[in-house]
Parts: C-alpha cells; sequence; structure tokens
C-alpha cells in the first residue's frame, strides 16, 4: 500500500522589523510562514541580532529588510537566502535628508502611497512561494487600495491646519517623506543643531531661535519620557513638549501599520491646533485588519 506524500513545507519568510512584518503578514497570512524578526515596536536602526536570529534567517526561504540603512545589523549577515530591500526597490527615489549629505530618507511608509508600492512589490516577490496566487494578488488589491485611501483621509487632516502651523519639530529626522508629501516643513531639532550628537550652548540657541520662528506649538518626542536634550531645547525655546510621542521607526506596541499611522497623523494635527478625524481613521484600521 502506498503512502500519500507528506505535505509540502510552507515556506517561509523573514520580515526584518514591524512595518515589513505588518504589511508582509497582511498579505501572507494563511499562505506563507511569515517570521516577524523584530518586535514591533523596536528600533530596527539598533537591533542587534542573537545567534536564534542568524538560525531562522539561514533557515528562510526570503528575507525581507527595508534598505536604505535602515537596519544596519543586517546588512552584515552573509547566506545563501534571497535577501530583498523592499523600499529601496519599492521607492528608489527616496527624499535625502536636508543637512545630511545627500542620505536617503529610510522610513518612506510615512507617505502611504509609498507604502502601497511598498504594498505591491513584497506581493510580486512573495507570489513564487504560493500557489494560492489569486488570493495574494486580491490581498495586496485591498492593502494597496486602504493605503491610498489612508493618504486622501490624510490630506484632509492636514488641511485642518493653516499653512503657518504645518511644521513638524522633533528629536531626529524620521518624517522627510510624510513632510514632502503634505507640505509640511520638518524641523529636527537635536540633529540638525548638534556636533556629533552633542548639543553646545551655541546649537541650543540657534535651536531656540529656530523653534520660537518656526510656527511649531510643540516638540514632538519619538519616546517618552522625553530625552534631556528635548527637554534642554523645550526649556530654552518655551515650545512645550507634546504629551504624546510620534512612532519613528517602527509600530506602535500592538498596533498595524494603518493604526500607528493615524495616530501619529491625529497626533501631529492636534498637537498643532487642528482637528482630526479619529472616527475616519478607526475606519480606515478596520478595514486593513480585515484583509487577512
Amino acid at each position: 500500500m502506498l503512502l500519500p506524500p507528506p505535505p509540502a513545507r510552507a515556506a517561509t519568510v523573514v520580515a526584518a522589523d514591524g512595518v515589513l512584518c505588518d504589511l508582509t503578514r497582511t498579505l501572507a497570512d494563511g499562505l506563507i510562514t511569515v517570521i516577524c524578526l523584530l518586535p514591533a515596536s523596536q528600533d530596527p536602526h539598533q537591533a542587534a541580532l542573537r545567534p536564534s536570529d542568524r538560525q531562522v534567517l539561514a533557515q528562510s526561504d526570503l528575507v525581507l529588510v527595508n534598505g536604505y540603512g535602515l537596519t544596519p545589523a543586517l546588512s552584515k549577515v552573509q547566506g545563501r537566502r534571497p535577501q530583498v530591500a523592499v523600499a529601496e526597490l519599492a521607492v528608489p527615489n527616496s527624499p535625502s535628508f536636508e543637512g545630511a549629505g545627500g542620505v536617503r530618507d529610510p522610513h518612506v511608509w510615512h507617505d502611504p502611497r509609498q507604502g502601497a508600492a511598498m504594498v505591491r512589490l513584497i506581493a510580486e516577490r512573495l507570489a513564487p512561494f504560493t500557489d494560492q496566487d489569486s488570493r495574494l494578488r486580491s490581498r495586496s488589491q485591498l492593502a494597496a487600495g486602504v493605503l491610498i485611501d489612508l493618504d486622501a483621509w490624510t490630506v484632509r487632516q492636514i488641511a485642518t491646519l493653516p499653512p503657518s502651523a504645518r511644521v513638524l519639530a522633533s528629536g531626529h529626522r524620521a518624517f522627510r517623506s510624510f513632510a514632502l508629501r503634505y507640505g509640511i516643513r520638518e524641523l529636527a531639532v537635536i540633529e540638525s543643531f548638534s556636533t556629533a550628537g552633542l548639543l553646545r550652548p551655541q546649537g541650543l540657541n540657534q535651536v531656540s531661535d529656530a523653534l520660537k520662528r518656526s510656527g511649531a506649538r510643540v516638540i514632538f518626542p519619538d519616546r517618552l519620557p522625553p530625552s534631556k536634550a528635548l527637554r534642554r531645547i523645550s526649556q530654552r525655546s518655551g515650545v512645550p513638549i507634546s504629551s504624546v510621542a510620534l512612532v519613528a521607526d517602527g509600530l506602535a506596541a500592538k498596533a498595524s501599520y494603518v493604526d500607528t499611522f493615524t495616530a501619529n497623523v491625529c497626533t501631529f494635527v492636534e498637537g498643532q491646533g487642528g482637528s482630526c478625524d479619529r472616527a475616519g481613521g478607526q475606519q480606515l484600521a478596520r478595514r486593513w485588519a480585515a484583509i487577512r
């Protein structure tokens, strides 16, 4: 009696960071095994690989990374598995940071249209690893559609701010793509006025003056409690620090890409004196969650 062949092993895809993990799982859940290398809320810039991470990478069929230097630890990994730099391929002309010597912004997902381009590229690279191409294609179309609608929703929220209030003051450069898409001035108060990471008295005076002239009502931290440098800048300039942080480098804990993005938009708009349609943002998040 012939025994039936063993079931084929599901392909395993590793997604390097929180944003890529959510995009990939939204497309591939139930079709392909997706392993998230970093916790969703972990800063990919500072991540270090453990021996178990290297084993996971070695056993995977495909590794998805952001590119543009977002996860330096992965740039040193050598292996036989194909590694795809999703953001670099989907958004080959990511904007350069001002005053950073031509360094390109790795945080391309802060423009949802670019997030939609990442979705389409991920779906394309996943297709060879599943025989359910129609389901993958359908999910890709739905996901891209949500992100295009997310972009339109964001335009409406930004429109509640007068042009003079469309300034985003934060500690570090992370919102270049967001700022360019929505006509916002990005003011990175630490990175733009520090030397080798140190905020000297002259730099403190310069950033304080720039803040006072900028139209910023608050400074948005990327973590709470805010850093000592950010507190010094706030005290010197008289511009308060927002009580709510903006998520710059990944996702909020236990939140999706759309959850995180809409929360960031509302935090920014309301912090600068505008109004935000939170119910509309929640509806988009529910549509995103329903794709799987």
